[in-house]
């Protein structure tokens, strides 16, 4: 319980710090921007949550399940996940990027959507070396890199939008927090002293898909519960209802934070223990503090 308890500090501690900037960044850029030009950011945002929760399709979960089974499998997994995931977040930009030039008429949410959802691709490979920390029980390293995240992306963002940037300008800080994610996270796991590299196996992904299924589907289903009504307000009400009701949003955000950080942390430890008494214990005794 100690270590339960120790790892949901961290992680809880820098959700908490991002949510609390993110809570901020976002009234600041609802005030400079206006109503309307922070509903064009919610969208890209929105778009950019919605290709990188499909783009992930519970990888995060079947490589976190599988390191924490067998640690010798970190490089393998690495490799062959990353390049999956980067080749499948590259074909839905692809894709969408034709949708949007052909149904969508507004050009201007067009080109902040697809500058938005660049950000997917070094945020796929980040994910997937996140996971391997969650496998490892080494959520001070995930912190660190959500915690230079948010501030990477708080920090440009004000200066590039005081800058007269407007909203391309938030977008492009959004890139470049992810980008400081992956190098950030990709630099300690290197120092980790873990093999990094491994053969690519075609074989293997079929094994990855079947394994990753279960865990995209659920990732899917609350996308569309906690994200679709963004997208569907912005093409119904436009863009002025959008970021008046994007900024709202944020206060339901932060009601989730207990509830995720722990499902995170016990995830790893309910794999080892899946076939034992002990899960249930930890459980138990987890519902007991959390709810006094």
């Amino acid at each position: 319980m100690k270590s339960i308890f120790k790892q949901s500090v961290w992680l809880m501690g820098a959700q908490t710090m991002a949510r609390v900037i993110g809570f901020f960044y976002t009234i600041y850029l609802a005030k400079i921007l206006g109503v309307e030009s922070f509903g064009l950011f919610s969208v890209a945002l929105a778009y950019f949550s919605f290709i990188s929760t499909v783009a992930e399709f519970g990888f995060n979960r079947f490589i976190t399940r599988e390191v924490a089974l067998d640690k010798s499998k970190i490089a393998l997994l690495l490799c062959n996940i990353s390049i999956y995931r980067l080749t499948i977040t590259a074909a839905i930009i692809g894709t969408l990027s034709l949708v949007l030039y052909i149904f969508d008429q507004d050009k201007i949410r067009v080109h902040l959507t697809l500058l938005a959802i660049l950000a997917t691709l070094p945020l796929a490979a980040a994910q997937t070396i996140d996971a391997i920390f969650v496998a490892l029980r080494k959520l001070q390293f995930s912190a660190v890199g959500l915690i230079a995240q948010s501030l990477a992306v708080a920090t440009l963002g004000v200066t590039l939008v005081n800058s007269n940037f407007g909203p391309a300008g938030a977008v492009t800080a959004l890139i470049f927090g992810q980008v400081l994610y992956l190098l950030t996270l990709f630099f300690i796991l290197a120092r980790q002293k873990v093999k990094l590299l491994s053969e690519i196996k075609l074989s293997i992904f079929k094994e990855i898909t079947i394994g990753a299924l279960p865990y995209g589907i659920l990732g899917i289903l609350g996308l569309i519960y906690f994200r679709v009504d963004t997208l569907l307000l912005a093409y119904l009400r436009g863009n002025f209802d959008t970021g008046i009701y994007s900024a709202a949003y944020r206060f339901l955000e932060a009601a989730i934070l207990v509830p995720t950080t722990l499902s995170i942390v016990l995830f790893p430890i309910f794999v080892n223990e899946g076939k034992t008494n002990k899960a249930i214990t930890v459980y138990v005794k987890v519902l007991a503090i959390v709810f006094g």
